[in-house]
């Protein structure tokens, strides 16, 4: 039986050199601190290459081979608890697999053999946070808390899960929740991502998951809903506009947020989501004034600025429309005229973003004023990019400037008609007249 190994090098293990000698008498101590204080030797290089000293001694000691296939570096630690008494570790490097070996010997990996999903969940929790947003984190509490904390999935070691009692689960959790094709596979997306990293970390040998065969007859249908409910018909927006003008150029008292109805406009004549809008600064806005760089956002729900705009890139380039443009001046001169510095913050007075409500507020304002259903602040987003389509600009030059990662979310998600029911059908008809 191969027993775990117990190295713990240090330099006491070297053999002495000669001129050692001369030292004989001083405390090894006060021979360290006066060559720090003179210059002799660099602690902070001393102390890597004791780390480079203990981390080759302890590789060098592993008892197992350390061997490599397609796409992964694989190895074995002693464990009593396993068959052979050893338990495999992998990963996608020899480094990374090294790295574990040091922190095995040194403090010891997770080791349960009967480690639960609910034990397994906040320590895979913890490592997504260092490269997901806090939104996307906040996206697992919520999923964990609606479709696992109550199951007994949770509480089944994992080493037990089989493709039948997670496909059982899956399948419950679809008929109690009637859920939809992509809560489901965001749902299932935890337990997929939580095993693989018990595999990663050396937890288990293989993970259980496989892909689930879930019967979509239980999912609920993804139906679109009605383009009056999502966009601001033809009819309508004409009508926002000149009510907000309106209110713009005769606030109500001494209001604050004087902005506010600019940046409701501005929505409309790009398209930015009211995250963005709320950060866009006068220095976003390019050079020569027809465009503008979208870069950051603000995150409501933790009531901070992301220096980095929804989207792959974190980042985009938009063009400004003639309205969007018209905006801006208005802006700058009112600024102009108050003594306040044409920087910072485009929507503001003060060195801080326009409040979020403000803008809730003058959507639920307007809405209410002319007797419309009341639509979002993100309605205006749809509108814009419903309206880009209608013109017959290309999906995919859409796409960019909006910053959708594709054009499928395009299409699915921000196409409707903002046609009455009247206009539909004559634009029916002429298209049927030389078909």
């Amino acid at each position: 039986m191969t027993e775990p190994i117990n190295v713990r090098p240090s330099l006491a293990t070297a053999q002495p050199d000669a001129d050692m000698e001369a030292l004989r008498g001083f405390d090894p101590q006060d021979v360290l601190s006066f060559m720090v204080r003179d210059g002799t030797i660099d602690i902070g290089d001393v102390a890597d290459q004791m780390r480079k000293a203990q981390r080759q001694a302890i590789l060098s000691s592993h008892p197992y081979k350390i061997f490599e296939r397609p796409d992964r570096w694989y190895t074995h630690v002693h464990d009593p608890a396993r068959a052979e008494n050893r338990r495999k570790i992998t990963a996608k490097t020899r480094e990374r697999l090294e790295d574990k070996l040091i922190e095995h010997y040194s403090q010891g990996l997770i080791s349960n053999k009967d480690i639960t999903l609910a034990e397994l969940y906040p320590v895979w929790k913890k490592s997504e946070q260092t490269r997901l947003s806090e939104r996307t984190i906040s996206k697992i509490e919520r999923l964990w808390k609606a479709y696992y904390s109550s199951s007994e999935l949770i509480h089944i070691p994992i080493r037990k899960l089989t493709r039948n009692t997670m496909s059982e689960w899956a399948h419950t959790i679809v008929r109690e929740h009637y859920m939809k094709k992509k809560e489901y596979y965001n749902c299932v997306g935890i337990l997929k991502q939580a095993l693989e990293y018990a595999e990663e970390e050396g937890i288990i040998d293989e993970s259980p998951y496989k892909p689930i065969k879930i019967n979509r007859n239980l999912l609920r249908p993804s139906v679109k809903p009605e383009d009056e409910t999502q966009v601001y018909m033809k009819d309508e927006l004409p009508k926002v506009r000149e009510l907000a003008w309106k209110d713009y150029n005769n606030p109500r008292g001494n209001r604050r947020n004087m902005f506010a109805p600019l940046a409701v406009l501005f929505m409309f004549d790009t398209g930015v989501r009211i995250g963005e809008v709320l950060v866009i600064r006068h220095e976003d806005i390019i050079s020569d004034g027809t465009k503008l760089r979208i870069h950051s956002t603000y995150d409501y729900e933790h009531k901070k600025i992301v220096r980095r705009a929804k989207g792959k890139d974190g980042e985009r380039i938009e063009p400004l429309s003639k309205g969007a443009m018209e905006i801006i001046r208005v802006i700058t001169e009112k600024k102009k005229e108050l003594g306040l510095p044409a920087k910072g913050y485009l929507f503001s007075e003060k060195n801080e973003p326009l409040p979020y409500h403000a803008i809730q507020y003058a959507f639920s304002h307007y809405c209410e004023t002319l007797g419309l259903v009341h639509k979002s602040s993100h309605k205006a987003r749809k509108t814009f990019i419903s309206n880009l389509i209608e013109e017959g600009l290309n999906i995919n030059t859409i796409r960019q400037y909006v910053g959708h990662e594709d054009e499928k979310t395009t299409l699915n998600n921000y196409c409707f008609d903002r046609n009455s029911e009247d206009e539909k059908l004559k634009a029916f008809h002429a298209a049927m007249e030389n078909y």
